[in-house]
């Protein structure tokens, strides 16, 4: 469950958000005026998140598609999220288109274990 917080507690009770953030191990999501405005997380969960992407975006079409399709939220530099939806879509259409003949045929012929 996301933690959310409004701002006046970041002015006035900034330890305890900060303890939450390194405790839980998530952000701590702040609003201004009831709407979301910032996102505070501790340094080791910011270069956790940002060692997945960089693992995501050398990972093959398969496992970049099953991110995108589990709805996992990623959090990435401004277009790098989009450079690699575009990517991974376009990969893993070249990997089906590649692989149909080879899927088709197995059918047609006799396995012997």
């Amino acid at each position: 469950m996301p933690i959310i917080k409004p701002i006046s507690d970041l002015r006035n009770n900034f330890a305890a958000i900060s303890e939450a953030c390194h405790r839980e191990g998530e952000p701590v999501f702040i609003t201004r005026n009831g709407e979301g405005d910032l996102v505070v997380m501790s340094m080791a969960a910011y270069e956790q998140r940002e060692a997945d992407l960089v693992v995501l975006n050398d990972a093959g079409p398969i496992i970049g598609m099953q991110a995108l399709k589990s709805g996992i939220r990623l959090f990435a530099r401004k277009n790098e999220y989009e450079e690699f939806f575009v990517r991974t879509l376009n990969e893993f259409d070249d990997l089906k288109r590649l692989r149909a003949p080879i899927e088709e045929a197995v059918p047609r012929r006799r396995i012997y274990a």
